[in-house]
């Protein structure tokens, strides 16, 4: 219930201040580049990126040792004060539209996506290259601040795994979603993230 509500809140407040730019078609066949799977998890308004925990590669593999029995890990990143809030108001949701910190949620699942999550979530499996899937990894972890020895710095438990602090800047035309598209856009997949700010902006892209 407190899920639904944080997605209905998000979902009518940005729709209402902004509309997603339409993203051109592309063929199903480009997003099979190479062997790795990239997993893209839709929840409502809300997208993330699922990575299979074994072929995470460095730096970003030093999140493993947090979860080591996870088959996969799942990425989302948010609005700090908005997504830490298990029960977030129209005011906090009226905040997180205006620039302000972010963070990232690590989950781990013990199952790839597809298996592990049942409804409402919608997962699709697009394949990377090596390359392009090295080149996720590192754009991901440039989203997450790292303490003074270099370590990803956490900073408090979240749904089934833990937040970390983040880098990043979010807004209303920078979301979760906008930066889904950028993950994929990094990975070599024909995602534009300009003018993406619902999970739709990204689905309708690579369905």
């Amino acid at each position: 219930m407190r899920l639904a509500r944080r997605q209905l809140l998000k979902g009518s407040v940005a729709l209402a201040l902004a509309r997603c730019a339409a993203a051109p078609r592309v063929q199903r066949a480009a997003f099979i580049q190479g062997n790795e799977p990239v997993y893209v998890i839709a929840t409502g308004w809300h997208t993330e990126i699922g990575l299979p925990a074994a072929r995470i590669t460095s730096p970003l593999a030093a999140l493993r040792s947090d979860f080591p029995a996870a088959d996969t890990l799942e990425f989302g990143w948010g609005e700090q004060e908005f997504y830490m809030n298990p029960d977030p108001s129209i005011a906090d949701m009226l905040r997180a539209a205006v620039p302000g910190p972010s963070v990232m949620l690590v989950r781990p699942l013990d199952q790839p996506p597809p298996a592990a999550l049942g409804a409402p979530s919608r997962v699709v499996t697009l394949l990377a290259s090596s390359e392009g899937f090295s080149r996720i990894c590192d754009y991901v972890w440039g989203f997450i601040a790292r303490d003074a020895a270099g370590q990803p710095r956490r900073i408090g438990p979240g749904p089934y795994g833990f937040f970390y602090a983040s880098d990043g800047t979010y807004d209303l035309a920078h979301t979760c979603n906008t930066w889904t598209a950028e993950v994929l856009q990094a990975g070599g997949f024909p995602v534009h993230p300009d003018g993406v700010i619902t999970a739709d902006g990204v689905m309708d892209q690579i369905a």
